[in-house]
């Protein structure tokens, strides 16, 4: 949830207009954002992962790089390609 917090806040600073489409499910959270917001909504989940590290201060560091995609069924269907 900290991981969680920090995107809320950041998205707030940033005045960014992503949205949860998942929040924390298995280990991921899945974000809609405009194509246009894409490269600073990656940057922000990279920031929150840091200061989620920063914040705990465990031995094992969260780490993960953001995928992106059109729909999220090309992550959840083997095989699946959006249409174009």
């Amino acid at each position: 949830m900290t991981f969680l917090y920090f995107m809320v806040q950041l998205r707030k600073e940033r005045s960014l207009n992503f949205k949860f489409v998942i929040c924390d499910f298995h280990d991921e959270t899945v974000t809609e954002c405009p194509s246009e917001e894409v490269d600073a909504t990656v940057q922000l989940i990279k920031d929150a992962l840091a200061m989620t590290n920063e914040e705990l201060g465990g031995e094992i560091a969260l780490s993960g790089e953001p995928e992106i995609c059109d729909v999220v069924a090309e992550f959840k269907i083997e095989g699946y390609k959006s249409p174009q």
